[in-house]
């Protein structure tokens, strides 16, 4: 049984080749922003957050943390490199 506010694949479709054509490297409240005011398609950024990440367009800020390699410890105490 479908939803009655679930919004329907094409427009979710038309949405996302919007953000991967012209809002890219946008985040999803920015992406929203745009959506609303450029092409009178109003959707909330919680939804656009979703589909980007669905979509592999957008990662959180802790999935695109990038891992520090392990520093080596001194041989005496203080010693500069």
């Amino acid at each position: 049984m479908i939803p009655n506010n679930q919004i329907h694949q094409t427009k979710r479709a038309f949405a996302l080749t919007l953000i991967k054509e012209s809002y890219a490297d946008f985040g999803p409240t920015f992406a929203a922003e745009m959506l609303t005011a450029h092409h009178d398609f109003k959707v909330s950024a919680e939804t656009v957050r979703q589909w980007m990440i669905q979509d592999g367009i957008w990662l959180s800020r802790k999935k695109r943390r990038a891992i520090h390699p392990p520093r080596s410890r001194r041989e005496c105490f203080g010693e500069l490199i």
